[in-house]
């Protein structure tokens, strides 16, 4: 008995080395740039020695349980009964605890995959505040040649902008130092005329078509123009988040604004900003965060700002097709300087991927759980079937009917699951806790997704315990007997 428990130990460990080397090759394949040290993640022979020490393992005490247990059967016994075991109104079903705990298990992925779905499109549906279907371009002037010449940075800008706007189906060349959902700076601001204690905004350096290039909405006075430049006041646009926060009953128009660490001045404190418009909100880091105060000046004031900088191109078709025009009309402007292209929904994507991966790794682990607890199911339910058919043709003799003989089977078998999912319940209320910096609009004890976890579990068992429940009321008593 060992030995056949060990031979089948060992053909599962080598089906599930192959199955993971599967699982692997496409994880990275969808995933490996999320992944950190992706390359060094192979299946090496720590992997399999784990595998085939866990495959002996479970192989040695799947069979010595139960060879052990029929090598205290009493010989004199067994002849006397003629071979027969049974097991008594279904309470000693073999393995009915070991497929408890699977159900268990299952019903804790499954609320937990539940949770993050229902988080994920919760987040889906909230608004980012900006059009993502929008091209970028990121180039930086690190070179000597731009390094200490903020007048020649200022006129590849220029060119850039010109060369992009020419593109055919192009409506909006943006401009910015901090793409929104990449990397932002963010310092502390003064507030004129009073004091507000850790005052501070998302500070962005843009041109005057960056907000129609993101589809942003001017919501009071102006956006900026062509004539505020090098010389003109210097002015700024706020977001309405930043308007409500610093100035809730009254209008900031006309108010003033420093960014005192995002506008350096050597031996002084940062220039006065005068506020001249307000655009709508957008959320800076991803859908999983809430709008913050942003305020944005215009580039050709901030000549600090401009040695690295990313152009924003809206077009009329999907963004991607602007992508090899875009690098080629850079180059042709400066063949030396680093162009990386891209769009504002890979951007997007980038920041949903940490929750992609985790939600679909999670689901496929409950799907996996379900799978085996379905298999455990109808493999305890099938051996208590055949140990029951002597009890099973008795009471098909004395009367009963198909439907009792099932209800009976139904029990025994939904016995098992109600014990499982009541312990999975209870450690899913006490370990969902752990996910709720992962959750958004979801609470850890959300009943929608208990319930449906607990619904699809019991569909699933159901459908494991109809085969053998069906092949019970089909014991003809008489044939039944003479078997036993």
């Amino acid at each position: 008995m060992v030995i056949e428990h060990l031979w089948l130990g060992v053909l599962g460990g080598a089906l599930g080395l192959l199955l993971a080397w599967s699982a692997v090759r496409a994880i990275l394949a969808r995933w490996g740039g999320q992944i950190p040290r992706a390359a060094e993640v192979v299946l090496d022979g720590r992997v399999f020695a784990f595998t085939f020490l866990a495959a002996l393992v479970a192989g040695v005490l799947a069979g010595t349980l139960p060879a052990l247990r029929s090598s205290r059967v009493s010989l004199k016994s067994m002849l006397a009964t003629g071979g027969r075991t049974s097991a008594r109104g279904g309470r000693n079903l073999a393995g009915a605890s070991l497929v408890s705990v699977e159900i268990a298990l299952a019903f804790l992925l499954l609320c937990g995959a539940g949770l993050l779905i229902r988080s994920f499109r919760s987040l889906l549906d909230r608004d980012l505040g900006i059009d993502t279907n929008v091209a970028t371009a990121q180039v930086g002037l690190s070179g000597p040649l731009y390094a200490a010449d903020s007048l020649r940075r200022a006129a590849y800008w220029s060119a850039l902008i010109e060369t992009y706007r020419a593109i055919p189906g192009v409506r909006a060349v943006g401009l910015t130092n901090f793409t929104p959902l990449g990397l932002t700076g963010q310092g502390f601001i003064d507030i004129g005329g009073r004091d507000v204690a850790g005052a501070g905004a998302v500070y962005r350096t843009v041109n005057e078509d960056f907000f129609s290039a993101l589809g942003l909405p001017l919501l009071a006075g102006r956006v900026f123009d062509k004539s505020d430049g090098m010389g003109t006041p210097r002015v700024a646009v706020i977001n309405k988040r930043m308007a409500v926060m610093y100035w809730p009953d009254e209008n900031p128009i006309g108010k003033q604004v420093r960014a005192r660490n995002m506008e350096p001045r050597p031996g002084g404190q940062a220039a006065w900003l005068t506020i001249v418009g307000i655009v709508g909100d957008l959320r800076t880091y991803g859908l999983a965060t809430e709008p913050r105060p942003e305020m944005y000046a215009v580039y050709r004031q901030t000549p600090l700002w401009t040695n690295n900088m990313t152009a924003l191109v809206r077009g009329t078709g999907p963004a991607t097709r602007l992508l090899p025009e875009l690098r080629l009309r850079a180059r042709s402007i400066d063949a030396h300087v680093a162009v990386d292209v891209g769009t504002i929904d890979d951007l997007l994507r980038s920041t949903l991927a940490p929750r992609v991966l985790t939600m679909s790794l999670l689901s496929a682990f409950a799907a996996i759980a379900v799978l085996l607890a379905a298999l455990g199911i109808y493999g305890v339910l099938s051996y208590a079937v055949t140990q029951r058919t002597r009890e099973l043709a008795v009471r098909a003799a004395l009367g009963a009917g198909r439907g009792q003989l099932l209800v009976v089977v139904l029990r025994a078998g939904l016995r098992v699951v109600v014990l499982g999912a009541f312990i999975g319940l209870v450690a899913a209320v006490w370990l969902t806790r752990t996910m709720a910096s992962m959750l958004v609009d979801v609470t850890p004890g959300d009943p929608v997704t208990y319930a449906a976890a607990f619904a699809l579990l019991m569909v699933t068992a159901l459908a494991a315990i109809v085969v053998p429940a069906r092949r019970a009321t089909r014991l003809e008593p008489i044939i039944a007997l003479q078997a036993e």
